[in-house]
């Protein structure tokens, strides 16, 4: 009988200690892939400060597009006229002053290849920025407008 109980304690006693090894375990594996999660998203938004983009990348989605960008994908609005509501990765203007022209007319310029439209808008409410593109697909040319202005880097 007192063998009996001492083994039942010996069993209670593993099963705790086996439950605390897995608790920390999970931890320990939880930490393990906050990292990995944090380092590809430094990875990706370091991509993002170089202007390191594939315009010849297929994506299968304007908002896998816009994400690879360095955006946040809000919602798409199809009809009447194609509005994608974006939060941009980037400002127009660096608080230096310096343009970032290149990744807008990047990110343009793939937007137009993957909704292949003759008239789209990419709206970010937060930033104030509405961006109206208009293509000509049969020869292949994109004109775009920022906030109603043509030529908006050229203007300073």
């Amino acid at each position: 009988m007192k063998t009996e109980k001492t083994i039942r304690k010996l069993i209670i006693i593993c099963f705790i200690i086996l439950f605390i090894l897995a608790v920390v375990l999970l931890i320990f594996v939880q930490k393990e892939k906050n990292k990995i999660e944090e380092n590809t998203n430094s990875i990706q938004m370091q991509d993002i400060v170089n202007s390191v983009y594939d315009n010849n990348a297929s994506y299968s989605s304007i908002k896998e597009l816009v994400e690879a960008y360095g955006c946040v994908f809000i919602n798409e609005i199809k009809e009447p006229i194609e509005t994608i509501y974006l939060s941009f990765g980037k400002n127009l203007y660096e608080p230096d002053g310096t343009s970032n022209q290149q990744y807008f007319e990047n990110l343009i310029n793939a937007s137009a290849k993957r909704l292949y439209k003759t008239r789209f808008y990419l709206y970010d409410e937060e930033k104030s920025i509405q961006i109206s593109v208009v293509c000509d697909l049969v020869n292949s040319e994109i004109s775009y407008k920022i906030n109603n202005i043509s030529n908006y880097f050229s203007r300073n």
